[in-house]
């Protein structure tokens, strides 16, 4: 191959991959609820422990009743029960289709450290990374449960929202009205810890850019808010305050419990990962405006068609 033919195709992929950055920001970000969880990528003389890490990953996603994980006889049954590291975006796009899968969780060993990542099962973006580096004087087969647990903690105190817009089987739809009140009711889960009187939002979740979707690179639109006034087995009733119009809610909207976070944020985290931390000040109550955000895109815009003009005058020159 030429070297002239081998610049074109290299520039062709440069403005691919730039361009394709603007409509993976328009992907807005759906409800993590089914997910899978891979056997942990570990040396063989590990395997054995490795596996029961795995077993306790998948108890612990389970046991709140907020997450479906898929279970070993399905990944058997799918041929895709093995231990993984990195993904590409493609190959967690892929396995997403084939697994039905909202979420994608690997964990595996890198020299003395214990890594987890989590992929968007639809558009293969990850969602949230994190490590943990064993201790040099601890046998790491007595470490594997341990870490892989704190790890998993450390993601679920990670995600924006604690919950999602639940349909009420007998009224059929997101908000209820009650005179002149609009409710709504949410699924969070058994171990969450929710008040009455505690704040709720509903909101939207985009990414803004290629870094992990749960590690402050998103952007997040308020679309209602409101208070707690019921508490049941996993399930709260809001009665809203502020809201969109009200048609323009549906079932499964993210939603986001400011006490819930920052309880989980305390109680998980990793030391290493506070910095990552998206304060509560960060949500505005005002709902976002499309003006403000084709203002915070057109500096993007500005310099992704700078380069496109750059690299469309190469391949003229060529």
């Amino acid at each position: 191959m030429s070297k002239i033919a081998t610049m074109k195709k290299l520039i062709i992929l440069f403005v691919a991959t730039w361009f394709s950055a603007i409509c993976f920001a328009d992907v807005e970000h759906k409800l993590i609820r089914r997910i899978t969880v891979f056997p942990v990528a570990v040396k063989s003389k590990y395997t054995k422990k490795a596996e029961s890490a795995w077993w306790k990953v998948r108890e612990a996603l389970t046991e709140d009743k907020r997450f479906l994980v898929a279970s070993r006889s399905f990944l058997i049954k799918k041929d895709v029960f093995q231990a993984r590291s990195e993904l590409t975006p493609a190959d967690a796009i892929i396995l997403g289709q084939l697994l039905d899968a909202h979420a994608l969780v690997t964990t595996f060993m890198k020299k003395r450290a214990l890594h987890m990542h989590v992929y968007g099962g639809e558009v293969g973006q990850l969602l949230w990374e994190s490590n943990i580096k064993l201790h040099p004087s601890i046998p790491v087969v007595d470490q594997l449960e341990k870490a892989s647990i704190k790890l998993l903690n450390d993601f679920i105190a990670s995600i924006p929202y604690q919950g999602y817009v639940f349909i009420d089987k007998f009224e059929g739809k997101a908000v209820i009205q009650n005179g002149t009140d609009y409710l709504v009711r949410a699924k969070i889960g058994l171990n969450a810890k929710v008040d009455k009187g505690d704040k709720v939002q509903i909101i939207k979740l985009k990414p803004k850019d290629y870094k992990p979707l749960f590690k402050s690179s998103s952007e997040i639109t308020i679309m209602a808010e409101g208070d707690v006034t019921e508490v049941k087995k996993g399930f709260v009733t809001v009665k809203l305050d502020r809201h969109i119009p009200v048609n323009l809610i549906k079932e499964n909207d993210l939603v986001r419990i400011p006490s819930e976070y920052n309880r989980l944020h305390e109680l998980f985290k990793i030391k290493d990962s506070l910095k990552t931390k998206i304060s509560s000040e960060y949500y505005s109550p005002e709902i976002t405006e499309a003006s403000n955000e084709v203002k915070e895109k057109k500096p993007l815009v500005a310099a992704l068609t700078i380069i496109l003009n750059v690299a469309i005058f190469l391949l003229l020159a060529f």
